[in-house]
Formats: C-alpha cells, structure tokens, sequence
C-alpha cells in the first residue's frame, strides 16, 4: 500500500516566490527601461506557464486525499483568487484617478473595451473569448486559466485516480496532454492551452516522482534537475514568445508546439526532483526572504502593475538611471504591499476556503463527493 509523501512544499512555495518577482521584474523593467536598455529576461512569461505547473503539483497533491464535493472545491478556489484579485483592480483605477484624473485610459488595451474587459475581468471568463478583450490589470489573465483550465484539469486528474491505476492515469494524461496542445492550440489562443498544459504536465510529473517512485531509480540529482531545466528553458525562451506573441492567430509552427511540450514535461519532472528530495537547494528556497516571497507571491504577481501604473509619471524619456530607481521603488512598493494585503485579505479569506472544505457534506451532494481512495 503506497501512502503520500510529505513534500516539501516549503520549498514549492519559495520557487513560487521567485517566479513571481521575475513577472513583476519583467513587467516593471520593460515599462520603465525597456525602451533603452535590453531586457535581461526577453521573455519573462515563462515563468507563468512554471505556475500552472505549480499549482497542478500542489492542487492534485493537497485535493487527492479529501472529501469533497465539486461546489467545496470551486467555493474554495474562488475565496483563494477573488479578493485579491477584486482588490488589485481597484487600485489599478485608483491609481489612474490619482495621476491621470481618469478612471481607466484608451490607450490601454482593455480601454478600447472597457465595458466588456471589466465583465469579463470580474467574471474571469475574459480568456474564453478569441480574441480576449484586454485586461484591466494585465496579469489577471491568469486566473482566469487558473479556474477554467488548471483546476478542471485537477478535477479530472483525480477522478481518473480513483477509477484507475496511477500507470493508466499517468499514459492517460500524457495523451490528453498532446491531444489538448494540438488541437486547442491552433484553434484559438493559446491561454486556456498554456493552463491545461501546465497543470496536466504538474500532475503527471508528480505521479511519476510520487506514486510510482521513479525518483528511486533516477541519475539525477536536484541540481543537475535544476540545470537542465533552466537550459531547457533557455533554449525554448524565444519560441514561447513567439507563441505568446501569435496567441490570437492561427497556424502554429508545429516543430515550436513539440519543443513547447517536451520543455512542459522536464520541467515538472524537474520540479519534482527538487522538492521531493532533500538537497542543497532548501538553503535557497526555504530561506527566510524567499520563503517570505512565497508567502505573498499571489499579492505580488497582482500588485506590481498597480504600482506600475502609480509611477509611470516620474518615468522619463532617455533619463535610464532614474527609471531604473523608479522601476526599483515599484517593486520595493509591490513587496511591502503584498505583506500587507496578504495579512489582510488574502488570509482572512483563505480561511474561510478551508471551513469551506471543512464543512460536513450534505445528503444531497452525496453522488458528487470526490471519494478518497488508498492506492
């Protein structure tokens, strides 16, 4: 009888962390130094596609085991996302009544549909439509991929695991997988595909590492997983882009979309390998200022375009040193920001996601309980 391992899902949280600074460092640097200065990660996206892995690891990992009905676990998604993600888009219009004296400026993308970016900002249902609308706050793109597509992946993956053995679950998501890739791809934009991708790969990475325990057997050591990993990446870094860039069109170059989908698997494996085993790299990870990044990575990845949008005034043409300190402050004000809100509204509520969980099943909901099952 095979019994969960405990992860070390400190050092999970610390990458997280990590990913997020770098799309708050992407997006702050090209806004205020771009233009003059080459950006020292072109395509800082990536690290997006590295969440949705992430969260596929953490979610099928923390869900599997539980009893729970559908409505519990949506309920409690939507409490984890949704007050931050509400809030940010407050401060993103408070920003520009404080420097611009407008609500929300057309020179944005979303400002061309404003009407119809906000709805679909606040119903996160703006990445099912082709093409998206815009977003009020850029990043929120995202969670909208988080609840249509990586956590309907985690629910499938799960009942999966209780009808089947782990082997069959593990060929059968390597399938959907491609299938998903090839066909949703090239038929619309590539979000919703990213956030199926990412999870699917997550969840097979772990099925692999947890359950059948290949990790035993493997050569590789964490950082030798974490080497190759970021080559990988690297290497596949402006083929991303270009996929990120053509995320409206059709017609994909098909030898991108297999580079695209090898990279998505070694980095789960990878992933994997690093937080499964004790090595190293927990110095790092599990460090008190990276595990603080983790703590409020939510808050950082949605408060760096507000504060963004708050000091774009002091930014400057062809004054690159004083950009860079503005850039600076931007993320030094994301930072302490995401302590407090994430003191202040995302724990509250993360809170009440779990009594939420914790509550007694009713009789009703009986034949849409998700039955935990020993494997």
């Amino acid at each position: 009888m095979n019994t969960v391992p405990a992860l070390r899902l400190k050092s999970m949280d610390g990458i997280r962390g990590l990913l997020a600074l770098v799309v708050a460092f992407g997006h702050t640097y090209a806004t205020f130094v771009g233009k003059w200065l080459p950006a020292p990660i072109p395509n800082f996206s990536f690290a997006v596609d590295l969440f949705f892995i992430l969260s596929g690891m953490v979610l099928f990992h923390s869900y599997r085991t539980k009893k729970f009905t559908y409505t519990q676990f949506f309920a409690n998604r939507l409490f984890r996302l949704i007050p931050m993600l509400y809030f940010s888009i407050a401060l993103v219009f408070l920003a520009f009544i404080v420097t611009r004296g407008e609500l929300f400026p057309t020179w944005l993308e979303a400002g061309k549909h404003f009407n119809f970016a906000l709805i679909g900002e606040l119903t996160l249902t703006s990445e099912l439509f082709v093409p998206p609308p815009g977003h009020i706050n850029p990043p929120a793109w995202s969670i909208s991929v988080e609840i249509f597509a990586v956590s309907v992946t985690v629910l499938c993956a799960i009942a999966i695991f209780r009808a089947v053995k782990t082997r069959l679950l593990t060929l059968i998501g390597c399938a959907v997988m491609i299938a998903l890739f090839y066909w949703i791809l090239g038929k619309t934009n590539i979000s919703m595909a990213r956030g199926f991708m990412g999870s699917i790969a997550g969840i097979i990475a772990y099925v692999l590492l947890v359950d059948l325990k290949i990790n035993k057997f493997a050569v590789l050591s964490a950082s030798t997983a974490a080497i190759i990993i970021t080559i990988a990446f690297l290497v596949i870094e402006r083929p991303i882009m270009e996929l990120s860039l053509l995320s409206n069109k059709a017609g994909f170059i098909p030898s991108v979309i297999d580079e695209y989908l090898v990279v998505m698997l070694a980095a789960g494996v990878c992933y994997m390998v690093l937080i499964s085993q004790p090595n190293l790299w927990d110095r790092v990870f599990e460090a008190p200022a990276i595990s603080y990044l983790g703590k409020v990575s939510y808050s950082i990845y949605l408060l760096h375009m507000p504060a963004v949008f708050l000091l774009l005034p002091l930014r400057q043409d062809g004054a690159v040193v004083q950009n860079l300190f503005v850039a600076a402050a931007a993320l030094g004000l994301t930072v302490i920001a995401s302590g407090i809100t994430f003191r202040f509204i995302e724990t509250p509520f993360i809170l009440l996601g779990r009594k939420i969980l914790r509550a007694p099943l009713p009789v009703t909901a009986q034949p849409k309980i998700i039955n935990s099952r020993q494997c």
